[in-house]
């Protein structure tokens, strides 16, 4: 009976896990580039001065903070050939790339965007000109907002949610039709 009792209880918070939405949200004008689930993870990359990059992870309201490039000195690089063989070998590969790319642009479909605000400005006055008419149709929807500016600026703020149980169906969708080809 307690087997059952836990294997419903595991079922069920799988389950949450599957269904409760996560989010990756994006903006350069406040430099604030962060994903996570509500109220179990958040993961945010935050650019500074003096140590390049802070990652900020929260797991059920417990903060860990790591600085990836903290005590890293240039002197220490090291060019062996052992070393060079071992990281041409983590490349990967064109068929793997290949299915994985799929894959993601599967879930980026399969994505809710909530916000999308595009200011932009290519550096040629002809492109801008022919980005202006295509951002005008594409800008229907009310949360979808892409500009053309001629002054030099690039903002970009993204709102996107998913879930995990989509990511799990499109991967097995890829996976079927994989073998089936």
């Amino acid at each position: 009976m307690i087997w059952l009792i836990l294997f419903t209880v595991f079922t069920a918070i799988l389950i949450a896990l599957l269904m409760t939405p996560f989010y990756v949200k994006i903006n350069t004008e406040e430099k604030l580039f962060s994903t996570g689930m509500a109220g179990i993870i958040k993961i945010s990359l935050i650019p500074d001065e003096e140590e390049v990059i802070i990652i900020k992870i929260v797991i059920f309201f417990k903060q860990l903070t790591f600085y990836p490039f903290a005590g890293k000195d240039k002197a220490q690089k090291t060019d062996n050939l052992k070393t060079r063989k071992y990281l041409a070998n983590l490349l990967p590969r064109w068929n793997k790339m290949k299915f994985w790319t799929r894959v993601v642009w599967q879930f980026l479909i399969k994505s809710k965007v909530n916000e999308l605000y595009l200011d932009i400005d290519t550096g040629d006055p002809e492109i801008n000109g022919y980005l202006y008419p295509v951002f005008g149709v594409i800008n229907y929807r009310p949360e979808i907002s892409l500009n053309v500016n001629f002054s030099g600026n690039l903002i970009l703020v993204a709102y996107v949610r998913n879930n995990l149980f989509n990511a799990v169906i499109v991967i097995i969708q890829s996976l079927f039709r994989k073998r089936l080809n």
